[in-house]
């Protein structure tokens, strides 16, 4: 069912993951933090062997679309259930956006010890600018300059899904940013999903739903499931390649 890291009904379209697997990189020893506004379920059998709790805030509130995200980034591999990760033997970590500050501080906070952040999130869709807050672009600007030790936290950023809205990456000043990776959204069918903004900031696009399937992952309830998608998926996914 995770026809986007091997596709056996297209060969070909897909992140190729098992080949990289199979040369050593499995993401051992980086950490990748997934930066939301609740958090994920940590307890899930596909995401505890893998969540670092010391470079985690806690929350009671386990966000189903947060823990969709995690699994396609880090979930366990090589346990004979679920899902896998692109990622799967890196460790995660979850940070919560709120306030202004605590949304910079989710961003900027332990940057030598969080590799990869990965923002599955953004301002509406509504086709409209958003005004950024200077603190929040500060401290983007500073880790990914100063943080994995002086080589730079790598900030992985959904791309939107308001192209029905004419919505565009351009609108968005995290995506946006220099210091930042966008990543749009490719169907099973190799082609731009229709809900995928364009826009100059784009740097990326890495596979969703769009075409035929969707993504399969974990899910909140302790389950799984096989219709996540959007940019919010691209992301992690991304992430996880990064």
């Amino acid at each position: 069912d995770q026809w986007y890291l091997s596709n056996a009904f297209d060969p070909g379209v897909d992140v190729r993951a098992p080949e990289v697997w199979g040369l050593g990189y499995t993401g051992a020893g980086v950490v990748i933090g997934i930066i939301e506004n609740n958090g994920f379920r940590t307890d899930h059998e596909d995401l505890a062997p893998t969540f670092d709790s010391s470079l985690s805030q806690t929350t009671q509130f386990v966000s189903d679309h947060m823990t969709s995200v995690a699994g396609i980034a880090g979930g366990a591999g090589n346990n004979g259930i679920g899902i896998t990760g692109a990622a799967y033997g890196a460790t995660l970590a979850q940070r919560l956006i709120g306030s202004t500050t605590a949304t910079a501080s989710a961003r900027g906070a332990l940057s030598a010890d969080i590799d990869i952040k990965n923002n599955s999130w953004g301002p509406a869709d509504d086709g409209r600018f958003d005004f950024p807050s200077p603190t929040i672009m500060n401290t983007i600007e500073t880790a990914a300059l100063t943080g994995r030790g002086g080589r730079g936290t790598v900030f992985v950023w959904a791309g939107g899904n308001g192209a029905g809205a004419d919505d565009r990456v351009d609108y968005d000043p995290y995506a946006s940013s220099r210091y930042t990776i966008a990543v749009g959204a490719i169907g099973d069918d190799n082609r731009r999903a229709g809900y995928s903004e364009p826009g100059a900031s784009l740097l990326v696009g890495a596979y969703s739903n769009g075409g035929f399937r969707s993504i399969t992952t974990t899910r909140g309830n302790g389950g799984y499931t096989s219709g996540f998608g959007g940019t919010s998926a691209a992301s992690p996914l991304a992430a996880g390649v990064v």
